[in-house]
C-alpha cells in the first residue's frame, strides 16, 4: 500500500493505510552507480507517517527503513527487499511515492493438555503432557508456558527442566516458528489423602499478538479415587486398674466401638476391633464401657492418634494407612473416695453457704495394711477425689507438709468434727492428726470425707495518740499495737485507721512487712501467738482545728475465726489544749483607768469573741468579774459589753493587741 503526501516528500504506511509515527528512515547517497554509498542523514516519520529529505544533490539515494517493533515491512516502492528503495536524482528533481508499507506480526500459539492415567488412584504417578504450537502466519516471540498444578499433588519432574516453580511451573521456550510444536511432560504423584477430581491449568503466551487468544489456556481435569485407610486397636482388662496394658492383661470381648462417622462394632474375643476401607481423613473413636466395668486409660496408635480422654481417641489418616493399637483400657467398676477441704470461716464445723474451698493441699491415702499407695491435691474449688479403689479400708490424711511455713494450711486449726447431723456438710479428720479412716465396699462411692479448717487468732488493737491534748497547727502521733493472743499465725491483716478531717497524715511507719494506708492492707508480717506488730502514723492538725478529735482503728483478716471479736477495734480521743481567760468590769468612778475596790459591776453580759473558735455570752459575778476558756493558740479576744448600766460606757475591752493564751 502507497501512500502519498505531496511534491517532495515520501510517505509511509502501514497496511491498514494507517501512518505509522516513529519510524526511523535512513537515506544513503553515492554520486554515480560505481561509488560506495554513504550515509548522509536520518528522519523519523511524524503523525502522518511522512517523511521528507531536501537540498539533495543529483545521484544514487539508497532509502532503508527500520521496522517498528512488532512490525515487519510488506512492500516498497520498487519491489523487493521490502524495507529499502533504490533510487537515481537528477538535477532539481523532485521524487514522490518513495512508500514502505508495514504490518503488525501476528501469531496463532495454543497449547493442548492431556493426562494419563485418569481415573487414577491416589498415591499413584500422574503424567501431563502439554502440546505448544504456532499457526503463524508470523513467528512467536518470546513464548512462555505456565503450568498450575492442583493441590492434591507432588511435583516429581519434568521434561524439558521448568525455569521456575515448582508450582507454578514455568518453561521460557523462546521463539516458535511457523507450524512449530514444542511438548512438555509433567510427572506428578497424587498424594494419598486426595479424592475426587483435581484440575490442572496450563497456560501458553507470547509477545507477538495473537489472532486467536481463546486457544491459549487449556484445563485438564482428572479423577482420583481415595486411597482407603484402616483404623483398629483392642480393649483390655486393667486387672490392677493402673491404666497401663500389663502383661498378661486379656482382651474384653463384645465392647462397643463407635467410629464418628457413625459406623460401630464390638470388640473380638480376644478384644480387638478394627474398621476398613475408611476414607482419608480425621475420625474420633468412642469406647462404651461394658457393663460393670470402668475406663482407666488410653494408648495412641501407631499413626496420628491423640487420646482426647479414657474414652477416645482421636485418629487422621492419610489414604493407604493403618492406624492400629489405639487401644483402651477398662477395669471392674471400682470404688471412689473424695472430696472437700473447705475454710471454715465461723469455726462451726458446718459448710455453710460461701465458705470456700482450700486449694493446692496434699492429700494421701493409706490401705487396709497402712501402706500409702495414692496422693492427690485439692483442685481449685477445694475438692480431691481417690478413684479406681478395691473394697477395703483406707485412711484418708491431709499431709503433714500443709501445715508448714509456705503450706496451704500454715497456721490453721481443725475444725470440730461431727457437726449438724449431715454427714456431707461437716468435717470427719481428727482436729489432732487430721485423717480419717474409712472402710469402703466394692463399686462404692464416699464423697463425704470432708476437712474443715480455719485460722484461729484472737486480735486486738490499742490506739494512742501523743500530745495529747492537742495543740491546732502542731505535729500529732498515733500509735496502733496490733496484737495476737493466737493459736495461729498470721502473715496478712489488714488495719483500717481513718483520720479526723482535721489532721492530715504526713508518714506511715510499720513495725514490720508492708502497710498500704489506701486499703489497710498490711502483708508480709509475722505475727506469731503472744506477739505484736506496731503501726505509727505521723500527721499534723489543722491550725483552724476545734475541739476535740478522735477516730477508730479496726484490725480484721480475711479467713480468720476470731474467738474475741470485741477488741478488734479501739477508739483514741484526744481534746484540744486551752487557755484561761480572766476579764473585770467596773465603774471608774474616780476615772483613774485602775479597778478599785468596790468598782466591781455584777451580772453584766459580755460577749466574748476568740480569734480561734466561736463567740460566747459570759455574765459576771457579784465582783464583776468572770473566768473562762478558750482554744490553746488563740492570738486574741475581743470583749463586748452588751448590757451595761444606763449612762456607762465601755472604754476598755475592745480590740485588744494580739496575745496568746496558753
Amino acid at each position: 500500500m502507497v501512500c502519498a503526501s505531496g511534491v517532495g516528500s515520501v510517505a509511509l504506511c502501514d497496511g491498514f493505510d494507517t501512518p505509522l509515527q516513529g519510524v526511523t528512515v535512513t537515506l544513503y547517497y553515492a554520486p554515480d552507480s560505481f561509488s560506495p554509498l554513504t550515509l548522509i542523514m536520518t528522519k523519523t516519520t511524524g503523525v502522518t507517517g511522512s517523511y521528507v529529505f531536501t537540498d539533495l544533490l543529483p545521484g544514487i539515494y539508497q532509502i532503508v527503513e527500520t521496522n517498528l517493533p512488532g512490525y515487519v515491512s510488506v512492500a516498497d516502492a520498487d519491489g523487493p527487499p521490502p524495507d529499502e528503495i533504490v533510487t537515481a536524482l537528477g538535477v532539481g528533481e523532485v521524487k514522490t511515492g518513495q512508500h514502505f508499507e508495514d504490518r503488525l506480526l501476528n501469531a496463532d500459539v495454543r497449547i493442548v493438555k492431556s493426562d494419563s492415567t485418569d481415573p487414577i488412584t491416589a498415591g499413584q504417578t500422574l503424567t501431563y503432557t502439554l502440546v505448544i504450537s504456532n499457526a503463524g502466519p508470523d513467528t512467536a516471540q518470546n513464548v512462555l508456558v505456565t503450568d498450575t498444578l492442583p493441590a492434591g499433588v507432588t511435583f516429581q519432574s519434568a521434561d524439558p527442566v521448568q525455569n521456575s516453580g515448582p508450582n507454578p511451573l514455568g518453561w521460557s521456550l523462546g521463539n516458535l516458528a511457523i507450524s512449530q510444536t514444542q511438548t512438555i511432560t509433567v510427572v506428578v504423584t497424587v498424594n494419598n489423602n486426595t479424592s475426587g477430581v483435581i484440575t490442572n491449568t496450563a497456560v501458553v503466551t507470547s509477545t507477538t499478538p495473537d489472532l486467536v487468544p481463546g486457544n491459549n489456556e487449556d484445563d485438564e481435569p482428572t479423577t482420583v479415587d481415595a486411597l482407603l485407610a484402616t483404623i483398629g486397636g483392642a480393649v483390655y482388662d486393667d486387672l490392677n486398674a493402673n491404666g497401663v496394658q500389663d502383661v498378661g492383661e486379656p482382651g474384653l470381648s463384645n465392647v462397643l466401638i463407635t467410629l464418628s462417622n457413625g459406623v460401630t462394632t464390638t470388640t473380638s474375643a480376644s478384644g480387638l476391633y478394627t474398621f476398613t476401607n475408611l476414607i482419608p481423613g480425621g475420625y474420633t473413636i468412642t469406647e462404651t464401657d461394658p457393663v460393670g466395668y470402668a475406663s482407666t486409660g488410653a494408648e495412641p496408635g501407631t499413626i496420628g492418634s491423640t487420646v482426647v480422654n479414657d474414652n477416645q481417641i482421636s485418629v487422621n489418616v492419610l489414604g493407604g494407612q493403618s492406624s492400629l493399637e489405639n487401644d483402651f483400657l477398662d477395669a471392674v467398676a471400682a470404688s471412689v473416695i473424695g472430696d472437700f477441704v473447705w475454710n471454715d470461716l465461723n469455726n462451726n464445723g458446718i459448710q455453710d453457704v460461701g465458705e470456700p474451698g482450700i486449694p493446692a493441699v496434699l492429700v494421701n491415702l493409706y490401705d487396709g495394711t497402712n501402706t500409702q499407695i495414692l496422693s492427690t491435691t485439692t483442685d481449685a474449688g477445694g475438692l480431691y477425689t481417690f478413684t479406681q479403689l478395691i473394697s477395703d479400708t483406707y485412711r484418708v490424711e491431709i499431709d503433714a507438709s500443709a501445715f508448714l511455713p509456705g503450706g496451704a494450711l500454715y497456721g490453721q486449726s481443725a475444725s470440730p468434727v461431727g457437726q449438724g447431723g449431715d454427714p456431707s456438710k461437716d468435717s470427719d479428720g481428727n482436729v489432732v492428726t487430721h485423717d480419717v479412716t474409712v472402710a469402703l465396699p466394692a463399686s462404692t462411692t464416699n464423697l463425704d470425707i470432708d476437712f474443715g479448717f480455719v485460722l484461729v487468732a484472737d486480735l486486738a488493737v490499742d490506739k494512742s495518740s501523743e500530745p495529747k491534748p492537742h495543740t491546732p497547727g502542731q505535729p500529732i502521733t498515733y500509735t496502733i499495737v496490733v496484737t495476737n493472743a493466737g493459736p495461729g499465725t498470721l502473715t496478712a491483716l489488714t488495719l483500717t485507721d481513718v483520720l479526723p478531717a482535721s489532721v492530715s497524715p504526713l508518714m506511715y511507719i510499720a513495725s514490720e512487712g508492708i502497710y498500704t494506708s489506701t486499703t489497710g492492707a498490711w502483708t508480709g508480717v509475722n505475727l506469731t501467738t503472744t506477739n505484736s506488730i506496731t503501726l505509727t502514723i505521723k500527721g499534723a492538725v489543722d491550725a483552724n482545728s476545734t475541739g476535740a478529735i478522735s477516730n477508730t482503728a479496726i484490725v480484721s483478716s480475711t479467713g480468720l475465726f476470731d474467738p474475741n471479736p470485741g477488741n478488734n477495734e479501739d477508739e483514741d480521743e484526744n481534746p484540744q489544749s486551752t487557755g484561761q481567760l480572766v476579764v473585770e468590769v467596773y465603774e471608774d468612778v474616780n476615772d483613774n483607768g485602775v479597778r478599785d475596790a468596790g468598782e466591781g459591776l455584777p451580772g453584766v453580759d459580755v460577749l466574748v469573741t476568740p480569734s480561734v473558735g466561736s463567740a460566747f455570752t459570759v455574765t459576771t459575778d457579784a465582783d464583776g468579774l468572770f473566768t473562762t476558756t478558750v482554744a490553746s493558740g488563740t492570738t486574741g479576744v475581743d470583749v463586748d459589753d452588751t448590757d451595761l448600766p444606763a449612762g456607762a460606757s465601755q472604754t476598755v475591752g475592745t480590740t485588744r493587741p494580739a496575745s496568746t493564751c496558753p
